[in-house]
């Protein structure tokens, strides 16, 4: 009977030059980081023809009454929505939660928060974004593990946790 011949040696690891898995990964396949970005830009155009349906919505109903005057005012409008969408200010992107996060620290407590996380006091809106940014991909797991270590986010959670107990 002989053996099977493998790629590997007897502990395991592999030969040096030979795969683990010589047919390689299947085409077509994706990773999760990928279905991710395909989801947030289907979202992010999703949000932008939102803007443009609200638009034509709003002409057509102006048109038919007496306000159409208005119809510039809701154009600039809409138009002023659908580019914040575009650069991530608005919306169901990453970017824009991440800017409602920075917003909402630099308001109040930033000058806390911003050193933990080892950012200046005056953290600056690129700063924070870079800081979070790692391959062009907002860093969920970074961000959250940072804002959960935030002692007074800790100490939040402690007090939550000792009423429901």
């Amino acid at each position: 009977m002989t053996k099977k011949p493998t790629n590997r040696r007897k502990k395991g690891t592999f030969l040096k030059g030979r795969s683990g898995n010589p047919n390689g990964r299947p085409k077509g396949t994706t990773n999760h980081d990928t279905e991710l970005r395909q989801a947030e830009d289907q979202a992010m155009e999703l949000a932008a023809n939102v803007c443009d349906g609200i638009k034509e919505t709003a002409r057509k109903a102006l048109t038919e009454t007496a306000f159409q005057k208005v119809i510039p005012l809701m154009a600039a409008i809409t138009d002023g929505a659908k580019e914040f969408v575009q650069e991530g200010e608005i919306g169901p992107s990453s970017v824009a939660l991440l800017r409602n996060w920075y917003d909402s620290h630099s308001e109040e407590g930033g000058e806390e928060f911003f050193p933990h996380i080892g950012l200046p006091r005056d953290c600056s809106w690129e700063a924070f974004r870079r800081h979070y940014t790692t391959r062009n991909r907002i860093d969920h797991a970074r961000a959250a593990s940072d804002f959960f270590s935030f002692p007074p986010i800790v100490a939040r959670i402690k007090e939550l946790k000792e009423s429901a107990a």
